[in-house]
């Protein structure tokens, strides 16, 4: 499964019409570009886990059991839109159309994920950065998130032959 923050930058940049190095992870190394062009931010604000449980089958070729540990969570995630012309004032509002498209739910399928229709929130964060003004806005989405995990049960049932110590 791939992670849901990279999801969303993948439908972000697909749906906007953006190259790769315009869509971002928060916290990589990153200078902003002196250019004019949009660009996209997306970091995890947080998250709930509201379900975690283990599951037990056999593998349908070894017989041997198999453990499924399934974990579902809702994640916060901030989507910064920016750019130093007036682009993401102007096409602020693409981010939630973009989420709500037929690719956009087509790769919510695909990787078990579920992306809220509206923004928890929508905010000016612009600010004077040298002699330009960046036009920033925030968007916060809600995603729920189903992780899975499969491993092999381990079994004790081989011990190695005892030895015994003796002092001299």
């Amino acid at each position: 499964m791939t992670e849901p923050i990279k999801v969303i930058g993948d439908i972000l940049r697909y749906e906007l019409g953006l190259k790769p190095d315009q869509v971002l992870l928060y916290n990589q190394k990153f200078d902003i570009p002196p250019d004019y062009r949009m660009y996209i931010c997306l970091s995890i604000l947080g998250s709930k886990q509201f379900a975690g449980y283990p599951d037990y089958d056999p593998d349908p070729i070894t017989g041997n059991l198999v453990e499924t540990q399934v974990v579902n969570r809702q994640e916060m995630i901030s989507i910064l839109v920016y750019s130093r012309s007036e682009e993401a004032r102007v096409r602020n509002w693409e981010i939630s159309a973009a989420l709500v498209s037929a690719y956009s739910q087509q790769q919510q399928e695909a990787n078990s994920i579920k992306i809220a229709t509206l923004p928890v929130s929508m905010n000016d964060v612009s600010e004077v950065e040298a002699t330009d003004r960046l036009n920033r806005y925030a968007l916060t989405f809600m995603v729920l998130a189903a992780y899975k995990k499969q491993k092999p049960v381990e079994y004790f049932d081989t011990f190695a032959p005892p030895v015994i110590f003796t002092n001299p």
